[in-house]
């Protein structure tokens, strides 16, 4: 939740709330719009499920719902779709709704770094090069830069999952697209 008085902002996270500056709201701006960004095509289909299924008919690996038990008790899906070298982690909604997807990239991010897992589709490891959200967002305004998305909290996110790529010698990757019956 973020909320803004006339000279401050805050944020509440994890049940506190934190008061920021703006020099961090700066950095975090920059971090933000740093980030590779490329718009694609509209979106007709009305959940993710629907996307993937599409997508996994145009040549890409669809990988969505392919739950992985790691130490035989967590359950873990670490991808949505899967071409060329590149894990897509696909989230349908608002700001607030895709921090989840974001959390997901960097549990698999994580898991790939560490050696716990490795990326089988088909029983095949694959390569991977990329980490790629793909973000369809419920909006008419189109954004030009992703700071121009007003969530604090989603910005420390994506700002921290960039770090955690780039550090694991992935690149960072956001596709965005709109649902098109908005």
């Amino acid at each position: 939740l973020d909320f803004v008085d006339e000279n401050e902002l805050y944020c509440l996270i994890d049940g506190k709330w934190h008061k920021f500056n703006k020099s961090y709201i700066d950095f975090l701006k920059e971090e933000v719009d740093s980030i590779d960004f490329k718009e694609q095509e509209e979106v007709i289909d009305k959940t993710e499920q629907e996307f993937n299924k599409r997508k996994g008919k145009e040549g890409f690996i669809n990988c969505d719902r392919l739950n992985e038990t790691l130490y035989n008790k967590y359950k873990v899906e670490k991808v949505d779709l899967y071409k060329d070298k590149i894990l897509y982690f696909v989230k349908f909604g608002t700001p607030q709704k895709m921090n989840y997807v974001v959390d997901q990239a960097i549990n698999t991010v994580k898991l790939l770094q560490n050696n716990q897992s490795k990326i089988q589709i088909n029983n095949e490891e694959k390569d991977v090069e990329t980490i790629c959200l793909w973000l369809i967002f419920n909006r008419k305004q189109k954004i030009r830069k992703l700071s121009e998305l007003k969530s604090l909290i989603f910005h420390m996110k994506l700002a921290d999952w960039k770090r955690l790529v780039q550090n694991a010698r992935y690149k960072p990757l956001i596709y965005v697209s709109y649902k098109s019956n908005v």
